[in-house]
């Protein structure tokens, strides 16, 4: 899981998919907060990454999260519940496509637990037959309306 957001470089991409390609990793990516098209920014624009966006309880896309053909899925990204590093045992209420990246990391980890050795390219099929189309009332691109 990458939760990072730059301008867009093939190099970064490319290092990505090698990555993928070669050893097999599972990469989820936050979409980033910038509100523009995640095509414009790495690691969102990878190719062969889960790029994920940020949602509200209402279904809503959140308004800073990034969209556009580079955001595979949607996940909860608001007001979620993190560990804060203040002490051992702190948390704060966050919102970002940070937050959203590791809900699908966590149902790409699960997928994994019972299914070992399944390819990226296999998890990321499984991943987008059981999300639900359609079910991001504020996608106004239109683009990635699914969650897990």
């Amino acid at each position: 899981h990458m939760s990072v957001e730059g301008g867009f470089s093939s190099l970064v991409n490319k290092a990505i998919d090698q990555l993928m390609k070669s050893q097999h990793v599972h990469v989820v990516v936050s979409a980033g907060n910038s509100g523009q098209d995640a095509c414009r920014a790495s690691p969102a624009s990878t190719p062969g990454a889960v790029t994920v966006g940020a949602i509200d309880q209402k279904m809503q896309r959140w308004a800073y999260s990034n969209w556009g053909t580079c955001v595979d899925i949607f996940a909860p990204g608001v007001s979620v519940l993190s560990a804060v590093a203040t002490t051992d045992n702190s948390t704060a209420l966050k919102t970002g496509t940070s937050m959203a990246a590791p809900f699908v990391t966590g149902v790409v980890a699960a997928y994994l637990e019972s299914h070992p050795g399944a390819s990226p390219d296999e998890v990321q099929e499984k991943l987008y037959q059981s999300a639900v189309r359609g079910a991001i009332a504020d996608d106004p691109q239109g683009f990635a309306t699914m969650f897990p």
